[in-house]
Order: structure tokens, then sequence, then C-alpha cells
């Protein structure tokens, strides 16, 4: 319950954390904050959830909030390579690697689109990015029987959210995944046990739009 001594440790410990997903992050942040925060300066971020939690969150934390802020007031995502790329690195590692040429695999693409379909609509794919994700396809021996997740990229989609979204979520009822689907099912299950954690189990079912509570447990 918010207030309670239990309900400050476990948000701490959370911001202090570098494993902590960056959807647990934007609900965390939205529970306190509203949307205000996506408009603060990282300094500004700092100071209040050292105040109000009394944490000194980790810097691969401080980058995916940064992160969540481009995401959710931009089009970069969907428009800038080199955006995208850093976007991909971060919600995966932490780490933007702006200043080095860090590429990004299948299953950190995979991953970074399905969770960028858990917060908000979709716009469009611009060409270097889709020729990107078809040269990473091709080079991880993928033709065009590729992970079902990318078609949004391609277009060969209405470009809604939604659609990821489900494709995402279709990981935790499969008993038969391919390597990709298993990647997503591994993150979506360490991503569900920290909402729990947390006691957030109705942000969880609000973000992903699903009210099967056996899914998300």
């Amino acid at each position: 319950m918010a207030g309670t001594p239990e309900y400050k440790v476990k948000r701490k410990t959370a911001l202090e954390s570098p494993e902590t997903f960056s959807t647990v992050l934007y609900a965390l942040l939205n529970e306190k904050y509203e949307d205000q925060w996506l408009y603060w300066d990282p300094t500004t971020i700092y100071m209040e959830l050292r105040d109000d939690f009394d944490a000194d969150p980790a810097s691969e934390v401080m980058d995916r909030i940064s992160c969540l802020q481009v995401i959710m007031t931009s089009g970069e995502f969907f428009n800038n390579t080199q955006a995208f790329l850093a976007i991909c690195n971060t919600l995966v590692s932490g780490a933007p690697a702006f200043n080095v040429f860090d590429p990004v695999d299948v299953a950190e693409a995979s991953w970074a689109i399905a969770e960028v379909s858990f917060l908000r609509e979709f716009l469009p794919f611009n060409y270097g990015i889709a020729k990107y994700l078809r040269t990473i396809l091709e080079s991880e021996g993928y033709g065009d029987d590729y992970p079902d997740i990318f078609d949004e990229v391609f277009a060969k989609k209405p470009n809604k959210a939604n659609e990821v979204r489900d494709e995402a979520l279709k990981s935790l009822r499969d008993k038969s995944r391919d390597e990709i689907a298993e990647f997503i099912h591994e993150q979506l299950h360490d991503m569900v046990y920290q909402f729990h954690e947390l006691g957030m189990e109705v942000q969880l079912q609000a973000i992903l739009k699903q009210k099967d509570r056996e899914l998300l447990t």
C-alpha cells in the first residue's frame, strides 16, 4: 500500500536495480508522478526519486527512463535508425551505447519492438530501420520466414501496437516456441515477476491490456 515502509522499500530496490524493466519503471513513475516526469530533465528525475524513495537510481535505470521519455514523446523509435538502435540496446541492457556502434541482434530488436508495443501506438517504421532489420535477419539465417513480431516493421499488417503486443503475449501461452519466442517469453516472465514484487498487478493488466490473471502469474 502506498505510504507504507514496504511500499517505499520495494520501489527503492527496483530503482536501484540495473535489471528493472523499462515498462516497470514507466508504471512506477506514472504511479507517483502521472505523466509529468516525461518532460523532466535527468537531474530533476534523479532528485525526485531520491527525495521520494530514498533511492540512488542505477545508471541503467536512469538511461531507461531517458529512453522512455524519447519513446513516449517522439517518433524517434520509428523514424531514426540511430535512435532505434540506441533504444533497443537500452531496453535490453540498460546502456544506450551512443558513442560506439553496438549492433542490435534479432532477439534484442524483437524485445524492443514488443516492449514499445506495451507502451504506445505504433508509427510506420522508416526505410533505414527496415533495411537494418532485414540485414540482421538474413545474417541470422532468416529469409522471408522471419518471426511474426517483425510484420509491423515490414508493413505486412496495419501499424497497430496491439497486434505486436498480442504476438508477444503468445509466447506466454505457447508451449512450443522458437528461439525468438523463447527469448520474449523469458523477458516477459521476468517483467511480470517484477510487477508482482511491487504489488502492481493492476498496472500490469492495464499496460498489457490483458485480463487473464492466470496468464500473468
